[in-house]
């Protein structure tokens, strides 16, 4: 019979222990699970946040940035004019997340 899981138990919030410590190996674990590596500073501030505060803002996100927002409108403005998206259709970044198509 194969191992079983207990759902009570893998849906517990994760706290560190000695058996479980929060550790470089888990921040990175946690970056890689939000899509995107970490740098050697991150991996170590990572570690001295916690697991909380480190997902906290992540899910919270960085500042805007003027010059990846512009790209990006630029991007996108691109790919709908390729995809023929519609005649006049441009797409425009109103704040990071939310894109209209005008």
């Amino acid at each position: 019979m194969p191992n079983t899981i207990d759902p009570s138990r893998a849906w517990e919030p994760y706290t560190p222990d000695d058996a479980r410590p929060w550790d470089l190996k888990k921040v990175g674990h946690v970056y890689r699970r939000a899509a995107f590596g970490a740098t050697w500073g991150e991996l170590e501030e990572g570690s001295k946040l916690g697991p909380d505060k480190l997902i906290d803002g992540l899910l919270k996100g960085g500042e805007p940035s003027p010059v990846y927002d512009a790209e990006t409108e630029q991007f996108l403005n691109s790919a709908a004019r390729k995809f023929n998206v519609g005649p006049s259709v441009s797409v425009v970044l109103v704040s990071p997340g939310v894109t209209r198509y005008i």
